[in-house]
């Protein structure tokens, strides 16, 4: 892996405040929203006040131009309007860290936040285990597992569980890559730990076929020509795409055509419960405060939007989705200029995950974020005619 001439890199003091100040964020958000730890307040303020700080100090250290003030400032505002209707943080965490991550390299942060992945897992999973905190359960048996239950491992849900374990699989390729000897044999190995631990514990159908497929990636690019170009290829536009046939499927589920049914049942009924959230909401331009809950009475019903896409568009607004219809297609031009196989393909694996989980759409579940900023840091320098060196010579 060859860096190019404009890489970023920080020095030891910068390295130390993005670690305090993403490392602080992340542990936060894991453990309130995900995990069954409980929390004190006075712990999460510290926390958040922990890396304010950091990120404080952080920013005070680089060069900022008043135009990317402004274009950061317009993020955050869309961010905010969008929580005012959603109460949801989504997109102004997105904002944030587009600003955030442009100053910082992509080996420190794949570093940072793979030891931070690893480090929650392995601490819950122990947590959990040893009785100190509590161990969701559901009492389900998946042709994945070899129990009748499938348990959380300290996630509140046994699929974040299994979602963890992928995107642990994902940053460890992705910082290997770096390596100047390729490691293919540890990412191997990595994935099948993986997917051990899932048959063991969580059962999660998605995460194991996905790890499936990374194990294909990880050896297909060296049978890939060169793909470096700056022409625009029809796989930049995967996030639409995977939205109209999104819409397509459950148009078809309720016409009550046959394939469609098929792959409801596949996926847990998740078409089924998509049609309810279409049922009881309008497409808005800032998103719905959508209830995910059994409402009581006659007419109870469950809404679930475990889809990205219907997740983005419904809950968090067209703005919100074409703010990630856009990153993704530029992603998808700054790693194909980079000629970066491995990232282009996993991208393409966490957007097709995107079919039956909403969790990406949270920036630390979304190993591709410092993508995103780095994409749009040189999208907004020069469009597409800024092009730099191929980074990558699979």
């Amino acid at each position: 892996m060859k860096n190019t001439k404009n890489e970023l890199k920080l020095n030891r003091l910068q390295f130390m405040l993005f670690d305090v100040a993403f490392s602080m964020l992340f542990f936060h958000n894991i453990l309130v929203s995900f995990s069954t730890v409980p929390m004190p307040t006075i712990v999460q303020l510290a926390m958040l006040l922990i890396a304010f700080g950091a990120f404080l100090l952080f920013i005070a250290k680089q060069k900022l131009s008043f135009k990317t003030i402004v274009q950061t400032a317009i993020f955050v505002l869309i961010g905010a309007i969008t929580y005012y209707f959603t109460k949801k943080m989504d997109l102004f965490y997105i904002s944030f860290m587009l600003f955030f991550l442009s100053f910082v390299d992509e080996k420190s942060f794949l570093k940072v936040s793979l030891r931070n992945r690893i480090f929650i897992v392995l601490a819950l999973f122990i947590l959990a285990k040893t009785g100190l905190i509590r161990d969701i359960y559901i009492t389900n048996q998946s042709m994945f597992q070899n129990s009748s239950y499938r348990y959380g491992c300290g996630f509140k849900n046994p699929n974040t569980f299994g979602f963890s374990l992928v995107l642990i699989s994902i940053e460890a390729i992705l910082l290997m890559r770096h390596a100047r000897k390729k490691k293919t044999i540890e990412m191997i190995a990595i994935i099948l730990l993986a997917l051990l631990f899932i048959y063991i514990f969580s059962g999660t159908k998605t995460a194991y076929i996905i790890l499936l497929i990374e194990l294909l990636i990880v050896i297909m690019p060296r049978r890939m020509k060169n793909i470096k170009s700056n022409r625009i290829k029809p796989y930049y536009f995967l996030f639409p795409v995977f939205t109209l046939i999104t819409f397509l499927l459950c148009y078809l589920y309720k016409s009550q055509n046959s394939f469609a049914t098929l792959v409801n049942d596949l996926i847990t009924n998740r078409i089924d419960f998509l049609n309810r959230v279409s049922d009881n909401y309008s497409l808005k331009l800032f998103g719905n405060n959508i209830a995910y809950s059994s409402v009581s009475g006659p007419n109870a019903q469950i809404i679930i939007c475990d889809n990205l896409y219907y997740y983005q568009i419904f809950n968090i607004g067209i703005v919100a989705w074409l703010i990630w219809s856009f990153l993704s297609f530029i992603t998808f031009w700054y790693l194909r200029k980079r000629n970066d196989k491995y990232a282009i393909l996993l991208f393409a694996v966490i957007l097709i995950m995107g079919f039956v989980e909403n969790t990406m759409s949270i920036v630390f579940f979304m190993p591709f974020i410092l993508y995103f900023a780095h994409a749009l840091r040189d999208f907004l320098k020069g469009g597409f005619k800024n092009e730099n060196k191929a980074i990558d010579k699979n």
